[in-house]
C-alpha cells in the first residue's frame, strides 16, 4: 500500500509490530490469529460473516465495475453480506459497501475510486508484464493479455498501455540497442533501468481520435544479455509524453533466480 509499511493480512494491514509482540505469548497468538483470520471460527454467526465480508472488502473487491463472471460474483456476495448485516457494520465498513454499490451499478462507466479506504486493490499494485518486466500501477486497472500471452495490455477507461517484451543477446560491446526513432533521444531512469521516449505522439491509425506514445525500456540481465521492453500508452489525449514519462518511471525488470525456484527480488 502507497507510503504503508506493515503487513497485510485479510483483515486489513496491521504494524509489524504487532506480530512481534506476540512471539512469546502463545495466548496472545491465537488472539491475534482470531483478530486476522475471519474462518478461525467454526461458528457461523453474524460475527463470522461480518469478518468474511472486511476480508473480500480488503482481498478479494476490484474497486471499479466487474469485468468477469469472478469479479461480478465477488461484487454480489460482497454486496449481499453488506444488506444483510448492514446495521451491524461499522461506519468504515459501510462507506466501502456504499462505494462498491456506486462502482458496480455499469460496468461500463470508468469511475475512479476514493483514494483511501479498505481495499488492497484500489491502492497502487504491481502488474506483470511480459519477460520479467514488471509495472507499479493503480490496482483497478483491468489486466489482459494478448498475442498468446506475449503481449499484456493495462487499462481503465480510455487509457490503454500495452507491454511486449525481448531478449537481445549481446557481445558486450554495446551498452544498449535502441530502435532508429528513438536514436539521439536523452536516457531517462527508471528503477534500475533506462528508458527514451519517442519525440511526439502519433495519431492512431485504427481508432479515429485517438493517440499513441512509445517508449523503451532497457535493462542487462545477469547473462550480460538486454533485456527489451516496449511500452506503448494509447488515450484520446494528444498530449501523452508527460503521463508515459510517469508510467515508464514505475516499471523495473523482475529478474527470476534461476535454478532456486525462488521469484526475483
Amino acid at each position: 500500500m502507497n507510503g504503508y509499511e506493515g503487513v497485510a493480512t485479510p483483515m486489513g494491514p496491521l504494524p509489524a509490530q504487532t506480530f512481534l509482540d506476540v512471539l512469546d505469548s502463545p495466548g496472545g497468538a491465537e488472539a491475534l490469529a482470531r483478530r486476522i483470520f475471519p474462518w478461525w471460527s467454526r461458528t457461523l454467526d453474524q460475527d463470522f460473516w461480518i469478518r468474511t465480508l472486511r476480508a473480500l472488502l480488503w482481498t478479494e473487491v476490484e474497486w471499479r465495475g466487474a469485468r468477469t463472471p469472478w469479479e461480478s460474483h465477488v461484487h454480489k456476495a460482497a454486496l449481499a453480506l453488506g444488506a444483510r448485516f448492514r446495521d451491524a457494520l461499522d461506519g468504515e465498513v459501510c462507506q466501502a459497501v456504499d462505494e462498491l454499490a456506486a462502482l458496480s451499478q455499469d460496468p461500463e462507466r470508468f469511475i475512479v475510486p476514493q483514494p483511501g479506504g479498505i481495499g488492497y486493490l484500489r491502492y497502487t499494485r504491481a502488474f506483470f508484464l511480459p519477460g520479467g518486466w514488471r509495472i507499479n500501477l493503480a490496482g483497478y486497472y483491468v489486466e489482459q493479455l494478448e498475442d498468446d500471452g506475449k503481449t499484456v495490455c493495462l487499462w481503465f477507461g480510455n487509457e490503454e498501455i500495452r507491454g511486449t517484451s525481448f531478449t537481445i543477446t549481446s557481445d558486450g560491446h554495446r551498452a544498449e540497442i535502441w530502435s532508429e526513432e528513438l536514436a539521439g533521444q536523452p536516457d531517462l531512469e527508471a528503477i534500475g533501468c533506462t528508458f527514451r521516449l519517442r519525440p511526439a505522439p502519433k495519431p492512431s491509425k485504427s481508432v479515429p481520435g485517438f493517440f499513441n506514445a512509445l517508449a523503451e525500456i532497457q535493462t542487462r540481465d545477469r547473462n550480460g544479455n538486454i533485456q527489451l521492453l516496449v511500452l506503448t500508452l494509447f488515450d484520446d489525449e494528444e498530449n501523452l509524453i508527460p503521463r508515459l514519462t510517469e508510467i515508464a518511471q514505475g516499471v523495473w525488470f523482475d529478474e527470476p533466480t534461476v535454478g532456486t525456484g525462488e521469484p526475483g527480488n
